[in-house]
Formats: C-alpha cells, structure tokens, sequence
C-alpha cells in the first residue's frame, strides 16, 4: 500500500522499518500504560488489538481491494479485540478465596 515493489530490496527495508517502529512504539505505550499504573488486562487488551487490526486491515484489503473499507474494518475488530479482552478478562478472573 505504500508503493513500493517488495521483491526489490529498498521496498523490503521500508516495509521492515515500518513494521520494527510499529512494534516499538507498541511496547513504549505499553510501558508508559505500565509506569502510570493502568492495570494488566487493559494492557493485554491493547496488545491483542494492536496486532488484530493491521492483519484484519490487510485481509479485508485483500479481499475487497477497497482502502476505505478496509480501514473501517481493522479498526473495528481493533476495539471488538479490545472489549471482548476485557470482557473475558473481568468473566475469568478468579476471586480470592476468603479464609475463615
């Protein structure tokens, strides 16, 4: 989607770049949620949606051949991934047992 011919070597270290700052930028986010005390769920939640999104995007671009639609849909099954995760996260989770 950028343009460039990933059989050549210049579009190959473009889309590996791009990838490697996407994930670094993930995992700073993700330290900067853990330093200001945002709770483990909602970081695994983000993570998951952080790597749904983009492959859902490409196979609905694949499929539909249509940047619009596609977009819509990663991002949509990015905050499905996010709230589902956090659902079953909360439904999961186990209660500490009392003692008496």
């Amino acid at each position: 989607m950028l343009g460039f011919n990933l059989k050549n070597g210049f579009g190959s270290l473009i889309f590996i770049g791009v990838g490697l700052s996407l994930t670094f930028a993930t995992m700073l986010i993700i330290r900067f949620m853990a330093r200001i005390g945002i709770d483990r769920p909602v970081r695994s939640a983000f993570i998951l949606s952080a790597v749904i999104g983009p492959y859902v995007n490409m196979a609905a671009y694949h499929a539909w051949n249509s940047p619009v639609i596609s977009h819509i849909a990663g991002f949509s099954a990015s905050i499905l991934a996010f709230i589902v995760s956090i659902l079953l996260d909360k439904l999961l989770e186990r209660k500490p047992e009392q003692v008496y």
